[in-house]
């Protein structure tokens, strides 16, 4: 009998834990969405000044620090559910423009997202240099401003066109006495780097080579 009730209660669990990887693969996995060949963003990031005023999003306290505004490609999204600043930015994108949106560049290299960082990998016989994969890309930390944001975000798969507005900014959270500060360069590289987005707008989007 002891033997009997042993095996179920582990046939249930593994039961729950098998569905409970079924949900979460479901949940996450995204298949990459296909393009056309050729250079498909051709416009960089518009970047400028602003005068908005900080506010209050819960217990944050956000300052704009310019207004942001791109359309890209999609080249990784990597949610965060349990990380620091999880609770104010789920998820990270990291964008590309110029050589970044064509598949022919892409092919060549191999991205990853971890840890709020963004990877990349090429060959010796890379056709594009270093310094135009970092120039045309970046990994954005995204703040959705509202529920609609949000759930627009939660679409945008790898390959996905997009349309991100809104402004770089820096966060404080008075309760922890932490912060997180925008990059405002599109040439700087290592910690600091990536982009902190409170997104006021996104879309869809298509080419426009």
């Amino acid at each position: 009998m002891m033997n009997f009730m042993s095996f179920s209660k582990l046939h249930f669990y593994l039961t729950v834990l098998a569905i409970t990887a079924v949900f979460l693969f479901l949940t996450f996995h995204e298949s990459p969405v296909k393009q056309p060949d050729g250079i498909l963003i051709k416009k960089e990031p518009l970047q400028e000044q602003t005068s908005e005023l900080p506010f209050k999003k819960g217990k944050f306290l956000i300052t704009p620090l310019q207004y942001y505004k791109l359309r890209a490609r999609v080249l990784g999204k990597k949610h965060y559910r349990f990380s620091k600043w999880a609770d104010l930015s789920p998820v990270d994108l990291a964008l590309g423009w110029d050589v970044m949106s064509s598949n022919f560049y892409l092919d060549q290299l191999k991205i990853k997202q971890a840890r709020r960082w963004y990877y990349v990998k090429w060959g010796n016989s890379a056709a594009v240099s270093e310094q135009k994969i970092f120039n045309n890309s970046a990994n954005v930390h995204i703040l959705p401003a509202n529920e609609h944001v949000a759930t627009m975000v939660k679409k945008f798969k790898e390959g996905t066109l997009v349309d991100l507005q809104g402004y770089l900014v820096r966060v404080d959270d008075e309760e922890k006495n932490r912060w997180w500060i925008s990059s405002q360069s599109r040439t700087d590289r290592g910690d600091g780097s990536c982009e902190v987005f409170y997104v006021t707008q996104a879309s869809f989007t298509y080419s426009d080579k």
